[in-house]
């Protein structure tokens, strides 16, 4: 597991990341604000995916966070059984 996944799975671990399915989902380059996976800025030449959740949080990743992300939230919960 590279470091944006550990982070990634240590956070939803924590619950400092949901687990839940977003409401809607926006791709597009980033403008340098920090991804909620890694914590490292999304530069203007990256893919950036922004989450809106069911409760108005919106959440922003790396595109390859986004994906780490959804692979994981559905792993984590059957790892705890």
């Amino acid at each position: 597991m590279d470091a944006a996944a550990q982070r990634i799975a240590e956070k939803l671990a924590a619950r400092i990341l949901p687990g839940t399915e977003p409401g809607a989902t926006w791709r597009g380059f980033g403008i340098g604000l920090h991804c909620d996976g890694c914590d490292r800025p999304a530069l203007p030449s990256e893919e950036q995916v922004e989450l809106v959740l069911p409760d108005g949080r919106t959440l922003r990743f790396h595109a390859p966070c986004a994906d780490e992300w959804r692979r994981l939230k559905g792993v984590l919960p059957l790892l705890r059984r």
